[in-house]
């Protein structure tokens, strides 16, 4: 759990015999042991966040963490390293900035009644030390040291309902971004059911469009685990070539029937190996 001492180690290595061991001191005064290697480790990580040009470089709570982001820089995760350069951009307030992981504890703190436990997202996704942005958003009249907000964090949270928009969707990126948000989990009834249909129809369509880019001919419908009536009937009409199997060229005739909660998928399909699926 990260709180006010953020900066504590993750993974906290009991094993250092380096005799040159240098003392550091973060801003909530907490001790930690460093090498002069483990030291480069962070600036590495902070020049590389500079030559991506990021306006501010995300919190790097220890060295352990620094080697985490650098190793994850490219991967594409839904809740990882790095911090989306777009995360880390300035939002104007009165003669100041907040960043905008500073605006989502704005709505974290008006939303939580039991504040006990700080999300990690603040860290990974938003590149910010909690205790440090507390501080900051006391000192601007926004937020009391009790994690509490102010009428004028209200007023000012408010103003931007696209940052709590974004924060509240799903999220995956690669790298430093952009971001991809899917909004589909904040719709309710006929919005989401619509919203959930086009999520199928999208990766049926970049199946299709895969097997035919590949030359691939037929495909098979792979029903579920637990399979509606109009799933199980795709999956065990035999059009000539096998049960479930499809012409690519028929897909518009599959598509139709695609409903919002299905999770079948399908596979390519080989006509000169009988009952062969690869």
């Amino acid at each position: 759990m990260l709180n006010g001492n953020e900066s504590k180690s993750i993974h906290k290595n009991k094993s250092l015999k380096n005799s040159n061991i240098l003392i550091s001191q973060d801003s909530a005064g907490n001790k930690s042991q460093k090498t002069p290697s483990q030291n480069n480790l962070i600036k590495q990580l902070q020049e590389k966040y500079k030559e991506n040009g990021y306006q501010t470089i995300p919190y790097i709570p220890n060295d352990q963490f620094a080697h985490y982001c650098l190793e994850q820089w490219e991967d594409s995760i839904r809740m990882a390293a790095p911090v989306p350069k777009e995360n880390m951009e300035a939002v104007k307030f009165e003669d100041h900035s907040l960043l905008i992981g500073e605006v989502v504890m704005l709505w974290w703190m008006n939303r939580m009644k039991k504040k006990d436990y700080i999300p990690q997202y603040f860290l990974w996704q938003y590149g910010i030390n909690f205790s440090t942005s507390l501080k900051k958003l006391e000192s601007y009249g926004l937020a009391t040291s009790e994690k509490s907000i102010t009428n004028a964090g209200l007023n000012f949270l408010n103003k931007y309902p696209k940052i709590i928009k974004h924060h509240r969707a799903g999220k995956s990126w690669t790298g430093i971004g952009p971001v991809k948000y899917d909004y589909s989990k904040l719709l309710k009834g006929e919005e989401k059911k619509e919203a959930m249909l086009q999520n199928v129809q999208k990766a049926f369509d970049n199946e299709m469009k895969f097997y035919s880019e590949s030359k691939i001919i037929y495909f098979q419908w792979m029903p579920s685990k637990n399979p509606c009536q109009l799933c199980k009937k795709l999956a065990t009409t035999d059009n000539g070539w096998g049960k479930g199997v499809y012409r690519v060229a028929d897909k518009i005739k599959v598509r139709k029937l695609l409903h919002y909660d299905c999770l079948c998928t399908t596979v390519p399909y080989d006509d000169t190996l009988p009952n062969i699926i690869f």
